[in-house]
Order: C-alpha cells, then sequence, then structure tokens
C-alpha cells in the first residue's frame, strides 16, 4: 500500500502543493494547478491556462528550484510541510 504525502513549496508570493506517492517499489510526485486544483504529472503543467500575472517571475523562478531540488522527494518524505525557496 503506497503512502501518500502533501508538501507546500513557496517562493515569495508563489506557491504549489506537490503530492508524494511512496510504494513499496516506486515513488511518484504529482503538482497542483494553482488556480484550478487539478492535479498535474509534469511540473510545467501547472503554468497552463492563465496569462501573463503580475507575478510569472516568482512562478518561474518557483518551477525551475523545484525541477533541480534533488532533495525534493525526502523533503516530502520527511514531512516537511513547507518547503520554501
Amino acid at each position: 500500500m503506497a503512502e501518500i504525502k502533501y508538501s507546500k513549496c513557496e517562493l515569495r508570493n508563489a506557491e504549489i502543493t506537490v503530492k508524494g506517492i511512496f510504494g513499496d517499489d516506486y515513488t511518484e510526485l504529482r503538482y497542483y494547478h494553482p488556480i484550478t486544483g487539478q492535479e498535474c504529472e509534469h511540473i510545467l503543467q501547472v503554468l497552463y491556462g492563465w496569462s501573463e500575472s503580475e507575478n510569472q517571475e516568482d512562478w518561474n523562478q518557483l518551477i525551475k528550484e523545484i525541477k533541480k531540488d534533488d532533495m525534493l522527494l525526502q523533503k516530502i518524505y520527511d514531512d516537511f510541510h513547507i518547503i520554501q525557496y
């Protein structure tokens, strides 16, 4: 049975909720669209469906930070409820 944990990744005014799925022989991350709440398989999907906003640079930077964070799975597993970048 898989264990599911959630964390919020934040950078200034941008915030993305990330779900970690931890099974016996696999791990998986899912991301939640900040406007629709829709679960996304890929991090870039969280930018779909909305136009440029005043904080667009924060969103772009947050996604870059999430993509390069090689410890993100471990942080979520270790119950980091808020991950600041």
